[in-house]
């Protein structure tokens, strides 16, 4: 399979978690007793992508990091065969200057 370079170019809205996957987070206490060597968390909600993001992908997936798929949540994206493409697409997205 070939490497392919997606840019994430809308985060789709209507789906109010479309592009949030919860996390626990460890809390850090001396006040709150330790259980069974987890100790206390919390659930939270992390985007999972980010506007103009570029990623590295194979088959649709990310090939580094957390393997993300893009086509899985509720987002717009772009392929692209090379990063330069990849990068003035995201920079497009941004509304970033290209001077």
């Amino acid at each position: 399979m070939t490497v392919e370079y997606v840019v994430i170019t809308k985060i789709l809205e209507g789906e109010i978690r479309g592009n949030l996957a919860n996390v626990f987070v460890r809390l850090r206490t001396d006040d709150v007793p330790v259980i069974g060597g987890i100790g206390p968390m919390v659930l939270a909600w992390h985007e999972v992508f980010i506007l103009g993001e570029v990623l590295i992908c194979q088959g649709g997936r990310e090939i580094c990091g957390q393997g993300r798929k893009p086509s899985k949540w509720y987002v717009e994206h772009e392929t692209f065969n090379n990063v330069e493409d990849a990068i003035e697409c995201s920079k497009r997205v941004t509304n970033e200057r290209t001077d």
